[in-house]
């Protein structure tokens, strides 16, 4: 409203929110020329009759674009997840749900899967009747994110000389007996990053030679043979990946078990005989041709870790702490579960 002023030609507002405190009754007062208007927070409407803030549905409006939940001051979109949708950046419309992480799980039958048994026995065994003037040999391409475990071990008939090759602290480790004595020795460059190496073992005429990528990493004497041929022939078994049952003959001890993958492998210079009949056979020997750090689970199996708490200064009391970088691919599983052995 507005009062006429003494000149008989203009008008002068009149400001009704200063007229009267309560014109706006739980409002805010807002003067505008000739008017005023009542003002309520976010998400109310001023009701003219109840004199009072009441909730706007926003949901009348169709603010969502598949479901609307209408809240005290405000309102939620929500999708339908079981169909397939979920909630946009914009909080109103909805969008398809993408595969969470795509796994490449393509596998391919010329590699080998070094980890196929858990408790690390061999995952190939294999015995070779060769002439008396062939020479041990192993050559073969090899890609692992472990850091220990045995990649190949080789003895004879009677297990009086063998020779080991494994990997510790991610480095080659070459372990032997043979007539003269035995010897361990450990070196070159860490080969345990997950890319491709080719590691090349060789008993020359007084040394064994070991290269990476063709390059010698270490070159050990030995004065005599690995592996002494009988009656003209030598005869020689191989493990690949794992040691033979109640193997207690090592210098140094080492976990047999191994996860990794071999591929273009030529054993005592015979090519891929032998081996790549055998996993051709059985697809739980294919390895992965893609992989990442860490471990797969594809949900019929798991890790299982048996661990012994007998610190009598513990009180009784003790703690885990687990730390799980994991890349799901469905949305529902069991990432850890803690089992008293012996009780329910």
């Amino acid at each position: 409203s507005s009062d006429l002023l003494p000149n008989k030609h203009s008008c002068k507002d009149i400001d009704e929110c200063e007229l009267s405190l309560d014109v706006c009754v739980g409002a805010r007062c807002m003067n505008t020329p000739g008017k005023y208007e009542c003002e309520c927070d976010m998400g109310y409407v001023y009701n003219t009759s109840s004199k009072s803030c009441e909730d706007l549905d926003e949901c009348l409006d169709s603010s969502c674009e598949q479901m609307c939940v209408n809240t005290a001051g405000s309102y939620n979109c929500y999708c339908d997840g079981k169909k397939g949708f979920k909630l946009a950046k914009d909080m109103r419309s909805c969008e398809p749900v993408s595969v969470c992480v795509p796994l490449n799980l393509e596998k391919n039958y010329e590699l080998l899967f070094l980890a196929e048994q858990f408790i690390g026995i061999p995952v190939v065994y294999l015995r070779f009747k060769l002439p008396e003037v062939t020479k041990f040999s192993a050559e073969f391409d090899f890609r692992t994110y472990d850091t220990e475990g045995v990649i190949l071990y080789a003895e004879s008939p009677d297990s009086a000389a063998w020779f080991l090759l494994a990997i510790r602290d991610g480095k080659i480790e070459i372990q032997f007996k043979n007539d003269l004595g035995m010897k361990v020795t450990s070196g070159g460059k860490s080969i345990n990053s997950g890319q491709w190496h080719v590691v090349t073992v060789e008993e020359l005429e007084n040394s064994i030679s070991v290269k990476i990528a063709k390059e010698a990493v270490m070159n050990i004497n030995n004065p005599g043979y690995l592996f002494r041929p009988i009656n003209g022939v030598l005869e020689t078994k191989v493990y690949i990946a794992g040691l033979p049952r109640k193997m207690d003959r090592l210098i140094k001890p080492i976990n047999p078990r191994l996860d990794g993958c071999i591929r273009g492998w030529n054993l005592m210079n015979q090519g891929a005989s032998g081996v790549k009949e055998v996993i051709q056979e059985k697809q739980s020997k294919h390895c992965l041709v893609t992989v990442e750090r860490g471990s797969y689970y594809p949900g019929t199996d798991s890790a299982q870790l048996q661990i012994s708490y007998n610190n009598s200064a513990s009180d009784g009391e003790w703690f885990v702490n687990v730390t799980l970088k994991i890349r799901p691919s469905t949305d529902t599983g069991v990432l850890l579960a803690l089992v008293k052995i012996g009780r329910a």
